[in-house]
């Protein structure tokens, strides 16, 4: 009976464990980005727009990123991409 109860306080602290550490990471994350972007954030969206709503920093976190990303991937991506296609032709080997 113990050993069963053991078992099952061992198995429920496993799924815990990660679940609440990965809701804790994201409210933490929540904060700390509405700490840096809510301050310049909320006046221009409350002046502009009438609203502004907890977490509209790291929405606007996520799509500057997104930008980059695809920036990077489609224009400078390119350019690194055709450097080093550039130099592997130059290769016997690779030819």
């Amino acid at each position: 009976m113990l050993a069963r109860l053991r078992r099952y306080f061992v198995s429920g602290l496993a799924v815990f464990l990660p679940l609440a550490l990965t809701i804790y990471l994201f409210i933490l994350t929540l904060n700390l980005a509405d700490g840096l972007l809510g301050k310049y954030l909320e006046p221009y969206f409350s002046q502009e727009f009438g609203f502004y709503f907890r977490g509209l920093g790291i929405i606007i976190c996520v799509l500057i990123i997104l930008a980059i990303g695809f920036l990077a991937t489609n224009f400078l991506g390119r350019k690194i991409y055709a450097f080093f296609e550039s130099l592997l032709l130059k290769l016997p080997f690779f030819r």
